[in-house]
């Protein structure tokens, strides 16, 4: 996917990412996708894919999959209740072609998936209560900011202090460098 220019999607907790906006339809999304890949110049003629995860309690899980010329799908993951969009989020992998971020002020920006979690939970937690599935902060996969309408995933957590940890060098051996990777954050998301 070449993108001519990088247009910035910026996250504004409890509200949008980027042109997707709480409240929308599943029919303003698609529109929405549609119109910033025209923004990023995504002129190629593949189609959204779209996949409905679950249903559960009246909730509606569908994911939005871009891919174009072989690369790695990015996906928007919206939640509908009663047909309108009650929470947004957005992977890692569309970040190399558009930047994440989380406008801070005028013309400052955090980049949301390329600061290290610890940071970058540090930084939010002056704007609001965290609270984080890990008892453990450092190591916890899920960080959700109710005050602010945010929460940060990734799949496995991890965190420099692993490496003063014998029994976690021994376990993880060689693979221990791609557990670097999970210093940062792979889906981030708004809700109401």
């Amino acid at each position: 996917m070449k993108h001519s220019v990088q247009f910035p999607i910026k996250v504004n907790p409890g509200k949008s990412i980027g042109k997707l906006q709480l409240g929308m339809t599943p029919e303003e999304i698609l529109r929405a996708i549609h119109e910033m890949r025209m923004d990023w110049g995504d002129l190629n003629k593949s189609d959204v894919e779209i996949l409905k995860d679950m249903e559960f309690d009246g909730l509606l899980c569908v994911r939005y999959m871009c891919c174009t010329d072989g690369c790695i799908p990015f996906f928007f993951i919206v939640t509908f209740r009663d047909g309108t969009a009650v929470e947004i989020g957005i992977n890692r992998d569309v970040d190399p072609y558009q930047p994440v971020v989380y406008p801070v002020r005028d013309m400052q920006h955090l980049p949301l998936f390329q600061l290290p979690a610890d940071l970058l939970v540090t930084y939010l937690k002056t704007f609001g209560q965290c609270v984080a599935d890990n008892d453990d902060e450092l190591l916890a996969n899920e960080y959700v900011f109710p005050e602010l309408g945010l929460t940060l995933w990734r799949e496995n957590a991890f965190h420099s202090k692993l490496l003063l940890n014998r029994e976690y060098m021994e376990m993880m051996g060689d693979m221990v460098t791609e557990e670097f990777g999970n210093v940062f954050f792979e889906i981030v998301k708004v809700s109401m």
